[in-house]
C-alpha cells in the first residue's frame, strides 16, 4: 500500500508542477495581452486626437475664409453704396 501512496504522491507532485507552469504561462500571457491592449488603445486614442486636431484646423481655415469673403462682400457693398450715394 505504501508503494501506491508514494506513486500517487509523485503523480500529484508532477501534476502540481505542471499546473503551476500553466498558471505562470497564463499569467504572462494575460500581462502580454494587457500590455498589447493598452498599447493598441493608446495608439487609437492618439489617432483620434490627431483626427480631431486636423478637423479643427480645417474648420478654423474654413471659418477664416468665410470671414474674409464676408468682409470682401461688405467692403464691396459699402463701396457700391458710396458710389451710388455720390451719383
Amino acid at each position: 500500500m505504501t508503494v501506491y501512496v508514494k506513486v500517487y504522491y509523485q503523480i500529484l507532485c508532477k501534476v502540481d508542477v505542471t499546473l503551476r507552469c500553466i498558471n505562470t504561462q497564463l499569467t504572462l500571457s494575460s500581462q502580454e495581452m494587457y500590455d498589447h491592449g493598452f498599447s493598441a488603445m493608446e495608439k487609437s486614442h492618439q489617432r483620434s486626437i490627431a483626427e480631431m486636431k486636423a478637423t479643427h484646423t480645417q474648420e478654423i481655415d474654413r471659418l477664416r475664409q468665410d470671414k474674409e469673403e464676408l468682409l470682401r462682400s461688405e467692403a464691396h457693398d459699402t463701396q457700391a453704396g458710396t458710389c451710388h450715394s455720390v451719383n
